[in-house]
């Protein structure tokens, strides 16, 4: 059995679990705060040249190597929300090609959502995020 997953299968994944997580943040919004619901900003880093990614001195780097979808949201996610300074940190993260593009496309919604703009800090003051994708 081939145990891969299509790129427009872990999109619709994606979407399904984006839907979930807002309808989780607009039903609980009643009860609690919705800034406890929404992500942690994180700009995804494209290029692989940019200086940022190598700054030993002003950022703190992380390396995060899976192929879990969900772990390392979860990771990524509460690593921002608890560390001291979220603005200083640099995820370098290693996975399958499928998981590179489910993560990027999940953080590029987050932080393009209605819920997450109101919430999150200014532009340049959220963590930063580097994907590579490995087949080996």
């Amino acid at each position: 059995l081939d145990n891969t997953i299509s790129a427009p299968s872990a999109c619709l994944m994606l979407e399904l679990l984006y839907l979930s997580f807002t309808t989780t943040t607009l039903t609980t919004a009643t009860t609690t705060t919705t800034t406890a619901h929404t992500s942690p900003s994180v700009t995804v880093v494209d290029d692989d040249d940019d200086p940022r990614l190598r700054d030993n001195s002003n950022y703190d780097h992380f390396l995060l190597c899976t192929d879990g979808l969900l772990a390392a949201m979860a990771v990524i996610n509460s690593t921002i929300a608890t560390y001291a300074h979220p603005e200083r940190i640099v995820f370098h993260v290693i996975t399958d090609t499928h998981t590179r593009i489910a993560l990027r496309t999940w953080f590029r919604i987050t932080a393009n959502s209605t819920t997450n703009r109101q919430h999150t800090p200014a532009a340049g003051s959220g963590a930063l995020l580097h994907i590579q994708a490995f087949e080996g």
